[in-house]
């Protein structure tokens, strides 16, 4: 079955919930449509969560993730582009 917008709006409560709680940076890696980004989602409810979308199968590029917890961000991203494609 389709999922409905309550669905998507229950669990990005939940998410929201889970992230607060934890009370430390929390990535979250996603491919909806497939374009790199990186960005908080959630930017006044859940400020520590961040949300990478990842690149698609068609274009076949990675990210390398770099986790420091002395950085005050966290998280740093590096595209790591296919030079086939």
């Amino acid at each position: 079955g389709h999922l409905t917008l309550a669905v998507f709006i229950h669990i990005a409560d939940i998410l929201i919930a889970e992230a607060n709680a934890f009370r430390k940076p929390v990535l979250r890696i996603y491919g909806d449509s497939h374009n790199f980004r990186v960005h908080t989602p959630f930017r006044k409810r859940a400020p520590l969560l961040v949300a990478l979308e990842v690149f698609g199968a068609d274009q076949m590029h990675a990210v390398e993730i770099d986790v420091d917890t002395e950085d005050p961000a966290v998280f740093a991203f590096r595209p790591v582009w296919n030079p086939a494609k």
